[in-house]
């Protein structure tokens, strides 16, 4: 991801953490170095049945999630969500023909570095996991310092 669109979703992920944002949205404020991202459409059947699995792992982690909508829509849980951008979906997939939703992203919110944890409906011990697998690897962690 070159510079520009990471200081771009940066800009976005700080704004979020704002604090008049976040009094006004239902978006947590970010109190840490890393987040969770969730991207899904409205339309996606396998996005609505794995909601609950996104949130089940927001609240094992304790991350906060950002929920980006590629047309802008809620699916249960997840509200309010943040409309996609062509440079969001840029750094994040290459081309939207590329997006494969439900997907979920660790990033680290200081710097815009981000690994993916998964696509598709994964079960929650298979999202978990990936979750831990990446926290635990070291080459990974540091890839996002």
């Amino acid at each position: 991801m070159n510079a520009f669109i990471r200081t771009l979703l940066l800009s976005a992920l700080m704004m979020l953490a704002s604090t008049s944002f976040a009094q006004t949205q239902t978006h947590p404020v970010m109190t840490g170095q890393y987040a969770l991202v969730f991207f899904h459409f409205s339309q996606c059947p396998e996005c609505h049945h794995f909601a609950p699995t996104m949130k089940r792992l927001e609240q094992t982690t304790q991350l906060p999630v950002y929920d980006f909508s590629f047309d802008g829509q809620p699916i249960p849980g997840f509200t309010t969500p943040i409309p996609t951008t062509s440079d969001i979906t840029s750094a994040f997939f290459g081309e939207l023909k590329n997006a494969i939703t439900p997907a979920t992203f660790l990033i680290n919110v200081s710097n815009g570095k981000y690994v993916r944890l998964s696509e598709g409906n994964v079960p929650y011990p298979a999202l978990l996991n990936s979750y831990q697998a990446l926290r635990a690897d070291v080459a990974i962690m540091e890839s996002l310092q």
